[in-house]
């Protein structure tokens, strides 16, 4: 890497810094937040309530939170996918219990 160019890229940082970090409102979705970080390329962003910043979130967090909850919805569609195929075998139809029905 050249000088100059160490130099503009050290100058930029020194812009990055000194800007006012980013800022939603604490009803922002999770992926608007996450947009807003890739806009103005930063990894942390401030949550704020009617002005008063209430903490900080990471852009880690957040992805860790989308897993989290992703995995969650894929557990439970495989728990109805696994009971409706275990119902199937025992010759209850899929909602049925005892050969009562749930949605009755």
């Amino acid at each position: 890497m050249s000088f100059e160019s160490l130099r503009t890229v050290i100058a930029q940082n020194q812009i990055a810094l000194s800007a006012e970090p980013p800022r939603v409102d604490i009803d922002t979705s999770i992926a608007q937040t996450l947009v807003l970080m890739n806009e103005r390329r930063c990894d942390h962003v401030a949550v704020a309530d009617r002005g008063r910043v209430l903490g900080v979130l990471s852009r880690s967090e957040l992805s860790a939170w989308m897993i989290r909850n992703q995995q969650e919805q894929l557990d439970s569609a495989i728990r109805a996918v696994k009971f409706m195929g275990l119902s199937n075998r025992r010759g209850v139809k899929a909602g049925e219990m005892n050969g009562v029905s749930r949605f009755a």
